[in-house]
């Protein structure tokens, strides 16, 4: 094939001329003259039809403009492909090559696939299990979220493998941000924990003394959380927790399980309320924007409530401590008395066709300008079910903050579902087109092109001399 076909007109261009020049040489009409007495005797060459030998030269001139055009065109070869080999890796925290139960289940997954072990580390080594004793790990690092390490493998690993095998626990909590597709397939295996692990996840307090304590229970099906509301004593330093689970400890603001004092979190503020303050004209844009507000919250057990409020005139906001967002969905601009919460408020330009749901505002970092009507007829997306709840997650929440706190148990099979990789049994790669390559053929034109020059040259002079 050519990367610039445009020069082979210049072919016919070319050869065109040059077959004129040799080929169009016709007789002439007899010169009558009165006497040839004193003419001098010579071969007139004009009148000499086209000889054998100078068709040769034509060939040799034609073939030396048709490498030179082949040369101004590019041509190339299509490159066979290269095979890339078919490699698997099995991914493992390095501080479970310290445990021999554990070691023993990755020997079986090595062997099963003839996969290469590597460990979640910087630049994910190559690890000889053989090689690498129990006691070389037991100072390693323990993994805190393994999507971020597979982003960094797609990131700096050239070439990728084609199927990576992930040897995971079984835990939300090992899963921060948000879950994506992968350029290889992904199979999530859940390592065999037959011992239930009970850890705390969130710890609130709520006015005037009380807490919400919310545990996580993980097991070898996966991991629930239950939220339990318990008496807060002035000045207790323990609190005790029904259904038999362990004592909880409170140490100056932090908070933790009698069985787990290394895992200490920071006990949170009281949840806040989301308010939607809507003029007349915009309660049907009210409705979705509360439906899509609640199901966010009650998604990410947010533990916020949300308030829709019609707009009279004499709006003041309540005190900010108990506001995380206000929504006006109104042409009337918004109150000075609100400057001073998060707010998303409705403008009164039109948008613009691929423009954002919401912009920054230019003069106020805190508010953000709602740039569409939320109605279907007006915003087509909204039938497309989660849409707005998405949008609204990335404008709310911090990505890391949805996960951890979701009441949803995680079991693989949702792992797959949500991660938009192939199941744990199945057997389709992420498609990834094939790279086309191709081989130039520059230098090989060029010594054609010497070599017909020089003939061409030898052949010239033989023929004059």
């Amino acid at each position: 094939m050519f990367l610039y076909p445009a020069y082979l007109w210049a072919l016919g261009a070319l050869l065109i001329p040059l077959g004129i020049h040799l080929w169009n040489k016709r007789q002439h009409k007899p010169l009558a003259v009165g006497s040839v007495r004193w003419m001098p005797a010579s071969e007139n060459r004009r009148l000499n039809r086209l000889q054998f030998s100078e068709f040769w030269l034509w060939l040799l001139r034609s073939v030396f403009l048709c490498v030179g055009v082949l040369l101004l065109a590019e041509l190339v070869r299509v490159a066979p492909p290269k095979v890339m080999p078919q490699t698997t890796w099995l991914m493992v925290d390095p501080t479970w090559l310290a445990h021999p139960e554990k070691r023993q289940q990755i020997e079986q997954l090595l062997a099963k696939d003839s996969a290469e072990l590597h460990i979640f580390s910087a630049g994910f080594p190559q690890i000889k299990l053989k090689e690498s004793p129990p006691e070389r790990w037991t100072k390693a690092t323990a993994v805190a979220d393994y999507l971020s390490y597979l982003r960094e493998m797609v990131a700096t690993q050239k070439p990728l493998p084609r199927k990576v095998r992930v040897l995971v626990q079984n835990d939300w909590q090992y899963f921060g941000g948000l879950l994506s597709s992968w350029p290889f397939e992904v199979e999530w295996l859940p390592y065999p924990d037959k011992q239930d692990r009970v850890f705390l996840e969130r710890v609130e307090k709520r006015p005037p003394d009380s807490l919400l304590v919310s545990v996580g229970f993980a097991s070898e099906k996966g991991t629930s959380y239950q939220k339990y509301a318990v008496a807060l004593r002035k000045g207790a330093t323990s609190l005790s927790l029904p259904g038999g689970l362990p004592t909880l400890n409170i140490d100056s603001n932090r908070a933790y399980l009698a069985t787990a004092p290394h895992q200490k979190i920071t006990m949170q503020p009281p949840a806040k309320e989301w308010l939607i303050y809507y003029a007349p004209e915009f309660a049907v844009d009210q409705t979705y924007l509360s439906a899509a507000l609640r199901a966010l919250a009650t998604y990410a057990s947010l533990g916020v409530s949300v308030r829709s409020l019609p707009i009279n005139g004499g709006e003041s906001l309540p005190p900010t401590a108990s506001v995380a967002w206000v929504f006006w969905l109104s042409e009337a601009p918004l109150p000075a008395s609100f400057a001073q919460a998060p707010a998303l408020r409705r403008v009164t330009y039109q948008a613009q066709l691929g423009q954002p749901l919401w912009i920054r505002s230019a003069t106020d970092p805190l508010h953000f300008n709602l740039t569409h009507r939320l109605q279907p007829q007006s915003l087509p997306a909204l039938w497309e079910g989660a849409y707005l709840v998405g949008q609204l997650m990335g404008l709310l929440m911090d990505e890391k903050d949805i996960w951890h706190r979701s009441q949803t148990p995680l079991h693989l099979s949702q792992l797959q579902q949500l991660s938009g990789t192939p199941t744990t049994s199945g057997k389709t790669a992420a498609a990834e087109a094939p790279i086309q390559s191709y081989q130039s053929l520059h230098w090989w034109l060029w010594g054609i092109l010497m070599c017909l020059f020089v003939v061409e040259r030898w052949w010239n002079f033989i023929r004059k001399s």
